[in-house]
C-alpha cells in the first residue's frame, strides 16, 4: 500500500515537468513561427523527452556554440534540462538566426 502511494506522488510530480518540456518545445517553435522562419520545425513539437533533436547541422551547431553560447552535441542534440522560460526565447532566436 505504501509503495501505491509512493507511486501516485511521483506520477503526479512527474506530469508537471513533462507539461513544461511540451510548452517548451512549443514556444521554441511559436518563437521561430513568428520571426518569420521558413526552416521547418515541425518536428520539435512532436518528440517527448529530456533530449530534442534540432535538426540542425553541425556548421550551425557550431555557431549556436561559439557565438550564442548554446551548448549541444554535435548531431544537434539539445538537453531539455537546460531550457527554462527565462531562456527559451534566446534559444529559439538564436535558433532562428542560424537557419536563415
Amino acid at each position: 500500500k505504501k509503495v501505491k502511494k509512493l507511486n501516485n506522488n511521483n506520477t503526479s510530480t512527474c506530469l508537471i515537468p513533462v507539461f513544461s518540456l511540451l510548452l517548451l518545445l512549443a514556444l521554441i517553435f511559436d518563437i521561430n513561427h513568428e520571426k518569420g522562419s521558413t526552416h521547418d520545425w515541425s518536428h520539435i513539437t512532436s518528440q517527448i523527452g529530456m533530449f530534442c533533436y534540432s535538426g540542425l547541422d553541425k556548421e550551425q551547431v557550431n555557431t549556436l556554440i561559439n557565438d550564442y553560447h548554446i551548448y549541444l552535441t554535435q548531431d544537434g542534440r539539445i538537453s531539455m534540462a537546460g531550457v527554462s522560460s527565462k531562456n527559451v526565447e534566446y534559444l529559439a532566436s538564436a535558433m532562428h538566426d542560424v537557419t536563415k
